[in-house]
């Protein structure tokens, strides 16, 4: 058999991230925090190449909505499956934001600039409105994700193993099935922490028998 080892030290290895760590039920992984990149399920609404098209798009967008908005209040989601404008992309979440008669307002600080494709960078309306899920991006890049940071992108799916270092906001499809191990994470007021585990550092520290050793130098052998 080719594909079996004599000496697969495989599970002696060092874990890089895994839920446990993330949850804060242990600390034994090199990255507390990692996540998917952005799902919007509407990117011809928002993403674009240009700016200016990006804002023409989205702000035809939520006046449809609100009009769907003003003319369905009070309406069960059943009743109002049937009566929306179609001539926009609608998902489970939007709807939900109508049923409750959420009204939604443009906001040209929402637009970024993000990795939609390898060599290929596009403006996103980063809105968690309009985005299905932004997962745990807003403590990569901060809240409006502006804040810069430094992250190893990796393709989860499949053999074809990918990697791609970046400073900015990736789409979920970037690589693949896109996944974001970051340098730093922000909370909600913008401040930076560090993202690779003490434990992580320690056992750097313990097996290279040296104390210089930093999260950053960490992050870049990783």
């Amino acid at each position: 058999m080719i594909n079996l080892s004599d000496n697969n030290d495989w599970d002696s290895l060092i874990s890089i991230a895994n839920k446990d760590v993330k949850l804060g039920r242990s600390t034994d992984a090199i990255f507390k925090l990692f996540s998917l990149g952005v799902v919007t399920n509407r990117d011809e609404w928002v993403y674009d190449d240009s700016r200016t098209n990006l804002e023409k798009k989205v702000n035809f967008l939520i006046d449809v909505y609100n009009k769907d908005a003003d003319k369905h209040k009070g309406k069960s989601k059943a009743d109002i499956t049937d009566g929306i404008d179609y001539s926009i992309k609608w998902t489970r979440a939007v709807k939900n934001d109508l049923e409750k008669g959420k009204y939604y307002s443009f906001d040209s600080n929402l637009i970024i600039e993000s990795l939609y494709r390898p060599f290929v960078k596009k403006y996103l309306y980063f809105s968690k409105e309009l985005n299905e899920m932004q997962y745990q991006n807003p403590s990569i890049y901060g809240i409006n994700a502006q804040l810069e940071n430094q992250v190893i992108n990796f393709n989860t799916n499949g053999t074809d193993i990918r990697f791609h270092a970046s400073k900015t906001i990736s789409d979920l499809h970037f690589l693949g099935d896109n996944q974001c191990l970051p340098l730093y994470q922000f909370n909600k007021e913008g401040n930076r922490n560090e993202n690779i585990t003490d434990w992580g550092l320690q056992q750097f520290v313990d097996h290279y028998q040296d104390t210089t050793i930093s999260k950053e130098n960490i992050f870049h052998y990783t």
